[in-house]
């Protein structure tokens, strides 16, 4: 065995500051459309149901950041 594992939360810190580093090298810009964001991650090899679920729970953490729905008071 002898090889050095890499635990899950330096793995989860090393995918997101290599996404950080290549969105630098990129010009990605503000807002991108959801097909845009799907096609990035398609770029990037993350499946589409991963990227779906994402964009949902973005979407859902954005109405509740701004009191809106249902439960807003």
């Amino acid at each position: 065995m002898g090889k050095d594992l890499i635990s899950q939360d330096a793995l989860d810190r090393i995918i997101k500051r290599a996404a950080e580093l290549q969105a630098g090298e990129h010009d990605v810009g503000e807002g991108l459309s959801k097909d845009e964001v799907l096609a990035l991650g398609k770029d990037v090899g993350i499946p589409n149901r991963y990227l779906q679920q994402a964009l949902l729970e973005e979407q859902t953490r954005s109405l509740v950041e701004s009191g809106t729905g249902f439960w807003a008071c």
